[in-house]
């Protein structure tokens, strides 16, 4: 492989430092609330229609005010419901035998869509 071919292969790896730190530390924050709250090791064991009520009723809550705070947590609603969708988006992969090698390669996904970033 040529320089030029390295360095675009390069290119198409995760960029882990394009992530907001504080928005990400505040959905790791809501996780570990949750771990806490329910006494639970894994989200796999959970039933599906938990993480859909729970999406839902977060949304509810975002739409009539995305700086609103839940009041069980001390958290924002936002970050909840950012978190409910990052647990049914790794049920389902989980589901699908996708592993983050997979992703980080770009193997799983519409190849079409996700190069063109």
């Amino acid at each position: 492989m040529i320089k030029n071919e390295k360095l675009k292969e390069k290119e198409k790896k995760v960029k882990a430092s394009k992530i907001p730190a504080k928005s990400l530390a505040t959905v790791m924050r809501v996780v570990d609330y949750g771990i806490r709250k329910h006494g639970i090791s894994s989200y796999n064991d959970y039933p599906i229609e938990l993480f859909e009520d729970a999406l839902a009723r977060h949304f509810v809550a975002v739409l009539d005010d995305y700086k609103s705070i839940d009041e069980d947590s001390g958290l924002p609603q936002l970050a909840h419901l950012i978190s409910c969708g990052m647990l049914l988006l790794e049920k389902s992969l989980n589901e699908d035998n996708i592993t983050l090698n997979d992703i980080i390669n770009k193997r799983y996904f519409n190849k079409n869509k996700v190069d063109n970033e």
